[in-house]
């Protein structure tokens, strides 16, 4: 690739300086991937730790490890002034951030740098000039790299906005100046989702960032999102180390991860490459970073951001590249020289990033803190792992849901996804719903299989992870479900219902705790549980079947002589079992009121109840008491480990009550709202 030269800031050599114990200022599977390489490298490692993390196996991972606060972020992740006395303590010379918390904060490496510590990432110059996307987006102008139409500032005001609109064209994308991630976007379709859109948007970015600027630029329809590897040293070298293809996505956050991108041909893929390193050099950029873009369906691409530090789909650069980017980025941090010059950048094979997220794929993936209760992971040629938990340990409510990743390489891309479907079906992990069952129904998609998706896929495509679930799962879960629903109610499966019959009628209370009446979505399962001294015989529809064998929590059972292991546990009037990485969730029922259940549902919507439906922070309440709300209106936003969920009124009526506040701490179910409905 030729060499791209540009209008750019001036980047300052470093004087070489041998780094020798570098404090890692972060937590989870980062830290831990941060670690590995340094201790290869013969540098010492300190970790640092929150109240939640003390026992996380990030802070076994590193030579020492430190507090740093209460569980908290802000409180521990995000104190500057915490983590450098951490550093003093331990008597580190460097500073790696990671990804997320102060990674891309130009004010946090100005404090490491004014400490005398080497800072491990890109120059805070570097940070400001593109780590805000107003900034990046004018530094790109300059160069020649195109973006997409929008606002050049910052706009506070709705009419401004509709004005930019109107001239743009409808659809447009809100966005936050500050930060990534996904994070402080909407879109909004006509002028009057304006006013709405900018207060969640501007909400959600200052809690996010505690910078609430926002600007707009057009939606672009089915876009490709494929981000480009960058790194720069202190001597004016820089390359391209490849690209990823980001397209799979929720929320606007990815979840998978490839390269190369099987939308690209060699052509455009060198196209590509150029702009991304134009957009450095005029960034003055060192150290390794991204750029992203967005690839409209004619092949066009638009500068989106540049991501001041290392990205968490790094690994499959890794793979298919044989370069080890933390190690990279130590050596370049030190003042040395790029190891590798554009030219002899060469890709061999495939790679794969899976995301595994305590996230819950047929409940809006939904976070979902707890424990996770055991944690097996694939191995053999051309997988690699990068996890923070294990077995017993929890994934908390302050931070984000990302428990690992599953990274897979192959000689060809055919070769890479049989690899990950093999994978992924050794995986194991059981306690909390993860994205693992979405993953498995994303390789069986004939699209993805042919690389033909793009941003909008999901939306699209994506329905219930049930649809990946065999026949023999389903029904093993029923049965242990039955199972364990006729135990844990003390052999009654009606634990919140009165009984209807007298003394005199035993037969019919006999016939009645047999049997077991479980709702699956919309489906209700009628199965018979017949114990038989130590084992139980169950009926499901027209067949019958053994189950033999210890059903707990840790559940080992033989069914019909077939071993099946897994976890079941009850929360309320739901069971909840654990089969093979997969999630079924079932309600008791009454089986002489099948549509009870239902019933309250809908009584508790007609009281105008809205309750908390997982345990976060209110960041925002959107109306006051007395205000007149429409159903189906954001009337409260609850974040929960960095996700912000914007709840809805769920009838039409008047605000009765506001038991919250913004910065309330809630549980899951907790009254946030009551609302007096209006009369029909």
């Amino acid at each position: 690739m030729k060499s791209v030269r540009a209008k750019s800031l001036p980047v300052k050599p470093v004087p070489p300086k041998p780094v020798r114990k570098v404090l890692v200022a972060n937590r989870g599977e980062i830290a831990i991937r941060i670690c590995r390489p340094l201790r290869e490298m013969g540098i010492g490692s300190v970790a640092i730790y929150s109240d939640a993390d003390q026992d996380s196996p990030h802070v076994f991972a590193a030579d020492e490890a430190y507090p740093v606060g209460p569980a908290p972020a802000a409180q521990s992740y995000l104190n500057a002034e915490r983590i450098l006395d951490a550093a003093r303590s331990a008597g580190a010379d460097a500073v790696h951030p990671g990804y997320g918390f102060l990674s891309e904060s130009a004010a946090f490496a100005d404090h490491v740098q004014d400490a005398r510590l080497v800072w491990i990432g890109p120059s805070p110059a570097a940070i400001r000039a593109l780590g805000d996307k107003l900034s990046a987006r004018a530094l790109a102008l300059r160069a020649g790299v195109p973006v997409l139409p929008g606002t050049e500032e910052p706009i506070r005001d709705a009419s401004e906005l509709t004005r930019a609109a109107d001239r743009i064209g409808y659809p447009v994308v809100l966005k936050a100046a500050a930060g990534g991630g996904g994070k402080g976007m909407r879109r909004v379709n006509s002028a009057e989702e304006f006013e709405q859109a900018m207060r969640l948007t501007q909400g959600e970015a200052r809690n996010a960032f505690g910078d609430d600027r926002i600007y707009l630029e057009r939606w672009l329809e089915k876009p490709r999102h494929i981000e480009v590897q960058i790194l720069g040293d202190s001597h004016g070298q820089v390359i391209a180390l490849g690209e990823r293809d980001c397209s799979i996505q929720r929320r606007h956050q990815k979840l998978v991860e490839e390269t190369p991108s099987p939308s690209l041909d060699d052509s455009r893929r060198a196209a590509l490459w150029e702009l991304a390193v134009k957009v450095a050099r005029a960034g003055g950029y060192t150290n390794a970073g991204t750029a992203e873009f967005l690839m409209d369906q004619g092949g066009g691409f638009y500068f989106l951001e540049v991501n001041a530090r290392l990205q968490v789909e790094h690994p499959v650069t890794e793979m298919v590249f044989g370069v080890d980017l933390v190690r990279e980025q130590v050596r370049l941090a030190s003042g040395e020289k790029l190891s590798m010059r554009q030219e002899d950048v060469r890709p061999l094979g495939a790679a794969i990033e899976f995301r595994i997220y305590a996230e819950d794929p047929d409940g809006g993936f939904l976070p979902q803190a707890g424990t996770v209760h055991s944690i097996e992971l694939p191995q053999g040629p051309g997988v690699r792992c990068d996890v923070g938990v294990r077995s017993g340990g929890v994934v908390p409510v302050h931070y984000d849901p990302l428990i690992g990743k599953v990274i897979v390489w192959g000689e060809t891309r055919a070769h890479a996804l049989a690899r990950g479907a093999r994978a992924l079906g050794e995986c194991v992990l059981e306690g909390i719903p993860t994205t693992l069952s979405f993953h498995r129904w994303l390789l069986e998609q004939p699209a993805f299989r042919a690389g033909a998706y793009d941003t909008a896929f999901l939306a699209h495509e994506f329905r219930s992870v049930a649809l990946a679930t065999s026949a023999r799962d389903e029904e093993d879960a029923t049965l242990l479900a039955a199972v364990y629903g006729n135990r844990a109610a003390g052999d009654s499966p009606i634990p919140t219902c009165a009984r209807p019959w007298g003394p005199g009628d035993r037969a019919a209370a006999r016939e009645a705790e047999m049997r077991i009446l479980l709702s699956k979505g919309s489906l209700d399962l009628e199965v018979e549980v017949e114990p038989e001294g130590s084992a139980y015989r169950v009926t499901l529809g027209d067949r019958t079947h053994r189950v033999d064998g210890v059903i707990e929590s840790a559940t080992r059972v033989r069914i019909d002589a077939r071993p099946v292991e897994g976890w079941v546990r009850r929360q309320a009037e739901t069971i909840v079992v654990d089969l093979h990485g997969r999630t079924f969730r079932f309600r008791l029922r009454d089986p002489r009121a099948p549509k009870l259940a239902r019933r309250r549902s809908l009584e508790d919507a007609a009281r105008g109840e809205l309750h908390a439906p997982m345990p976060g922070l209110v960041v925002l309440v959107l109306t006051h008491e007395g205000e007149e709300v429409e159903a189906g209106r954001p009337v409260v936003v609850v974040e929960a480990m960095k996700m912000q969920n914007a709840l809805v009124a769920p009838v039409a009526g008047r605000v009765r009550s506001i038991p919250v506040t913004p910065g309330s701490a809630v549980e899951t179910g907790q009254l946030l709202l009551a609302i007096t409905p209006a009369e029909v």
